[in-house]
């Protein structure tokens, strides 16, 4: 199907992956890329890319997805793993788009998910190439900003306080267009009760039970990365990226100025010129 937005046309279409409806963005020709989308209310391909799709598609094949519990892809949760259930479907995913091997940038939690299957013991997505904006690394703040993250409530204040934690410009927390379209995702049929179902944290006396998948070991990561940090990031520590390039040998940073948790937005010429120049290089 065909669709278009105020800003690129594109298409979206919907497959099976294990028996689960997933939805995607596909434009461009050429060799794949994969575009993972951050996990905050609302989140998905389209708000998440849109800035980003129209310049990599005039030199790639870009395909973005809608991940396990948002967009207008299924609205699962696993309780036990989530973090592994994504990867599962993401690495079934790029196999039915025949997409195996190819280069991936990833948005936030998109960018944790590249991170935590590069270093693996058995990686299921294989990325020729890893791009993380803003994913991983130390853990997020204790703020205001990030308690908007979690204490969403569908209303148009709170989607605001959200908006407002995820960019350094003062011009999106008075759009009130965007704040609406990101509120609209973030209230399709299931999508916040997925998103709020995966904050689930259970007591801490029984945290020795948590999900298997533990944390990131750095040190693993042997593909070529490239680590993309909004100069100006309400939510992530000053110098979380430090840990990554620190401990991976093909880890370069690039720092965006007047950007904060998603400058493939607030500052696309920049980005998209650093993400085209990586991963068309050989």
């Amino acid at each position: 199907m065909s669709s278009t937005s105020s800003h690129f046309a594109f298409y979206r279409k919907e497959i099976l992956v294990d028996g689960l409806e997933t939805s995607y963005l596909e434009a461009g020709s050429g060799d794949p890329v994969i575009l993972l989308h951050g996990g905050e209310f609302g989140g998905e391909a389209e708000i998440c890319w849109e800035e980003t799709i129209p310049a990599l598609a005039r030199h790639f094949r870009v395909l973005a997805p809608d991940l396990l519990g948002f967009g207008r892809t299924a609205k699962v949760v696993d309780f036990v793993d989530g973090r592994a259930r994504r990867i599962r479907h993401l690495a079934r995913f790029v196999e039915e788009v025949d997409a195996v091997g190819a280069p991936c940038v990833g948005n936030s939690m998109g960018g944790m998910l590249l991170l935590f299957d590069a270093a693996s013991p058995t990686p299921r997505l294989s990325a020729r190439k890893i791009v993380t904006i803003a994913g991983g690394g130390a853990l997020l703040m204790d703020s205001p900003h990030t308690e908007a993250l979690f204490a969403y409530d569908g209303s148009v204040k709170g989607m605001t306080k959200i908006v407002e934690a995820l960019f350094h410009g003062e011009r999106w927390i008075t759009d009130g267009d965007y704040i609406e379209r990101r509120r609209a995702s973030s209230l399709a049929p299931g999508a916040w009760e997925a998103i709020a179902a995966a904050r689930f944290r259970r007591p801490e006396e029984f945290q020795e039970a948590r999900a298997p998948s533990g944390g990131i070991d750095y040190a693993r990561i042997f593909t070529e990365t490239l680590i993309i940090a909004g100069a100006n990031d309400k939510i992530k520590p000053s110098g979380w990226w430090e840990e990554l390039t620190g401990k991976m040998p093909k880890a370069n940073i690039l720092i965006v100025p007047e950007a904060g948790h998603c400058a493939q937005i607030e500052q696309p010429e920049i980005v998209n010129e650093a993400l085209i120049a990586f991963l068309a290089a050989k």
